[in-house]
């Protein structure tokens, strides 16, 4: 949530706050940025229960979410979930590097290059939250085998200012699977990441991708906690 406060993605965002003696003590945002707009949640779960009494009409009536278990109480009294997984919340310890073979490129993804293989890739791995529009943020990386896209990694949420960063959309080609394509472009687009100033870099991967969490392990990456993705919808307006 801390990396949706700068620009040009705070203003895309509604932020609903819970104050006790000038203090936040809950927060919910809301990003609108995406065709189905996303929604975050944290704090006390009294004071967020307070702010969805409040303020729950000002919030979209279908949207995904990250929520914990204790949240999905709170939010279950209005909304209805669909299509919920567990994910592990992993954070970069330090990150490592990678030899590549000959042959083998990896580099940041250019708004400007072609964008169909990126689809083609992206067709074979469902639940993807990518849209063409995240590729102007220039933080897409790939890795490419002679002139084959094999490997994807983008950055979800960039805040430098906040030293906060989120990649996502990580998939490699099934091709190309097993050839430590993947903790390449991780581990590259890490590094970029943290020479950017973003000090603090996460990641969602669900639980039972074992193949994943291995690989983001091998580039430095550690389970923090879990939380389920989902898509919720107002339970009134069904």
């Amino acid at each position: 949530m801390a990396a949706d406060l700068e620009s040009p993605v705070f203003e895309q965002c509604r932020w609903l706050v819970e104050l006790e003696d000038a203090r936040a003590t809950a927060v919910v945002s809301a990003f609108f940025g995406l065709q189905t707009p996303s929604v975050l949640a944290a704090g006390n779960l009294d004071a967020l229960q307070r702010i969805l009494r409040r303020y729950g009409p000002e919030l979209p009536v279908r949207f995904h979410t990250k929520l914990t278990n204790a949240q999905l109480g709170i939010f279950g009294d209005e909304y209805r979930f669909s299509d919920i997984e567990e994910l592990d919340v992993m954070v970069l310890g330090e990150a490592t590097q990678t030899t590549l073979p000959d042959g083998v490129e990896v580099r940041l993804i250019a708004p400007t290059d072609p964008v169909e293989p990126i689809l083609t890739l992206y067709r074979a791995y469902p639940g993807n939250f990518f849209e063409r529009s995240q590729l102007q943020s220039g933080l897409y990386a790939g890795v490419w085998v002679g002139t084959a896209l094999a490997a994807i990694a983008g950055t979800h949420a960039y805040a430098p200012g906040e030293g906060i960063a989120v990649l996502g959309n990580i998939s490699t080609a099934e091709r190309f699977r097993g050839q430590g394509h993947c903790r390449a472009v991780v581990a590259f687009l890490s590094t970029e990441l943290k020479n950017r100033g973003c000090n603090l870099i996460g990641l969602h991967v669900a639980s039972t991708n074992a193949p994943a969490i291995a690989c983001y392990s091998n580039c430095g990456f550690k389970r923090h906690h879990s939380v389920y993705q989902m898509l919720a919808q107002k339970k009134h307006s069904l």
